[in-house]
């Protein structure tokens, strides 16, 4: 499998990269402490009052194929698109996710929230689920009035795995039948509390770890080169990425954003510390201000 790798001159850009991006979050991370506060529960984040979307936009046939739509009503702003978790399964819906996108409104971003086929519907797992990812990314080339030149896609858990694996599609060989479905342009790429390694995470005995197998059609022993299609960590990002992570997450270890990080120039990571799984994602709580400081500085690299 192909790794990202760089020489010379590209290496010595890469690491100004790296440094950069670590000194604008050193910096951040200074200027906006996190408050103490108690982990939220995914009842919590159900329980959040949002803003409806603008619309809700079908990508393809399938009832699952779909996307809701946020825009703040300015000219041309930049676009996040949101994949939300739920351990890849169809009995979790984009419905959890509506605050942080309605906030994200709020704040100035356009928003593409998209639901895929998960495991449990027809079509839903490998490959499907990321054909449907590529697909709706596709997708918002055709939107009016948001910048092309700053699209973001933005995961949480499962949806952070699909997030990461958008960056590194650029690496998938040639012959893979996944190889090239991406066709726009992405200038960044935000992982909260994400699945990076999923040969890794599969041996896990939780509730969201052994859907895995489920995901991918059978175990890592018996489908390596599927894994490694699929899995963030075999490929790495060809674009930049940041992760961000609570130290306290049970669901998905922090160590899944640690090592994903250390194995790219192109990939930094958020720490926080005393914060859980789906905090993450709780627009009313201190995360939101490191999300809306990684969008910035990922708007700042994609100008330059």
């Amino acid at each position: 499998m192909r790794r990202a790798s760089v020489n010379g001159k590209q290496s010595r850009e890469a690491i100004r990269v790296r440094v950069y991006l670590a000194c604008l979050f050193a910096w951040f991370c200074l200027v906006v402490p996190l408050q103490a506060a108690e982990q939220v529960s995914f009842s919590d984040i159900q329980a959040l009052e949002y803003r409806a979307p603008n619309e809700v936009i079908s990508y393809g046939a399938s009832p699952y194929q779909f996307a809701e739509y946020w825009h703040p009503g300015t000219a041309e702003p930049a676009l996040v698109v949101l994949i939300h978790g739920g351990c890849w399964l169809n009995e979790y819906g984009l419905d959890h996710i509506r605050a942080l996108a309605s906030k994200l409104m709020d704040s100035g971003y356009a928003v593409w929230s998209t639901e895929y086929r998960r495991v449990g519907d027809v079509g839903g797992g490998w490959p499907g689920t990321f054909e449907d990812i590529a697909d709706s990314l596709n997708y918002t080339d055709k939107l009016l009035n948001i910048n092309q030149r700053a699209k973001f896609v933005m995961g949480h858990s499962a949806g952070g795995h699909l997030a990461l694996w958008t960056a590194a599609a650029g690496h998938l060989p040639p012959q893979s039948r996944l190889s090239q479905r991406i066709k726009t342009k992405i200038q960044g790429v935000i992982g909260l509390a994400a699945i990076a390694d999923l040969a890794t995470y599969s041996l896990g005995t939780n509730s969201c770890e052994v859907v895995t197998e489920k995901l991918m059609g059978g175990p890592a022993s018996v489908l390596a080169e599927r894994y490694a299609l699929s899995s963030p960590s075999s490929l790495l990002p060809s674009i930049d990425s940041i992760l961000i992570h609570g130290e306290s997450d049970n669901i998905v270890n922090i160590s899944q954003s640690q090592q994903y990080a250390a194995s790219s120039v192109r990939a930094s990571i958020v720490s926080l510390k005393g914060l859980g799984h789906f905090d993450m994602i709780n627009p009313a709580g201190p995360v939101f201000d490191k999300i809306i400081g990684a969008l910035e500085t990922l708007k700042l690299e994609a100008v330059k």
